[in-house]
């Protein structure tokens, strides 16, 4: 039972990096699509606040953790409401923002920078990579705000530091000339909006409550199904036990 159960650990945070990693492709294909396909001309939302924030090429190291802490935040979630909760903002978040993308593509020119160690090369990379509008909002700084009031929901004090990350990443975006300030301040109202939606939120609870009984639904079938026609036991108490979690 000691090792069906840390399977069953193994297996769940597999599923949960395979969602993000779904989630991660979806974007990929919209938020290209969005790029190209925009109907209006690029904005340009530069304002003297903006020239106030200091050109530092060492942000970009905190800029792309993003990408890791993503990742890594599957193993600091205990339950699996949490999870989809979380999930779902994120979700929310992200098709809340390609709207804005498609009408009204803010547009950031790349700063003109020698690249001549590693760390400019690197950023330099990073601009080479992306395109230069969709900015408004930051989807880095809106993303990273949904995962850090979602994570204080549910356990206060990490989500402290995920706000203080969240925080910092908003200060990056800035200071490597990837967003306007009025990205990033977007960026947050998304982030708050998506958290109330989806996660401290009681409108989507019915959903919520649907979901689960799917899931308990699928559960109670499968294994009286699969019991019935003499399959694994043990597969069928992972596969099982992880669509009861909560």
């Amino acid at each position: 039972m000691v090792k069906i159960g840390k399977m069953v650990l193994t297996i769940l945070y597999l599923k949960r990096i395979f969602i993000v990693g779904l989630i991660y492709l979806m974007h990929s294909v919209l938020y290209g699509y969005v790029s190209i396909h925009h109907i209006n001309d690029n904005f340009n939302l530069l304002t003297d606040l903006d020239k106030l924030f200091p050109f530092v090429p060492e942000m970009v190291y905190l800029y792309v953790s993003f990408y890791v802490v993503v990742v890594l935040s599957v193993f600091f979630l205990r339950t699996e409401e949490s999870f989809d909760r979380i999930i779902a903002s994120i979700l929310g978040t992200l098709l809340f923002t390609y709207p804005l993308f498609y009408f009204f593509p803010a547009y950031y020119p790349v700063p003109l920078f020698e690249a001549n160690t590693f760390t400019t090369k690197f950023l330099k990379w990073c601009f080479d990579s992306d395109v230069p509008n969709n900015t408004f909002p930051s989807l880095h700084v809106s993303l990273s705000f949904t995962m850090a009031l979602g994570i204080k929901h549910y356990r206060k004090k990490l989500g402290t530091s995920y706000l203080i990350w969240a925080s910092g990443i908003a200060l990056s975006t800035l200071m490597i000339r990837k967003h306007f300030l009025i990205d990033s301040f977007s960026g947050i109202v998304m982030a708050t909006f998506s958290y109330n939606l989806f996660v401290s939120g009681k409108l989507t609870k019915p959903l919520f409550d649907i979901f689960e009984k799917i899931k308990h639904y699928l559960a109670n079938y499968i294994e009286k199904e699969f019991i019935v026609k003499r399959i694994s036991r043990n597969f069928i108490y992972l596969f099982v036990t992880i669509l009861r979690m909560k």
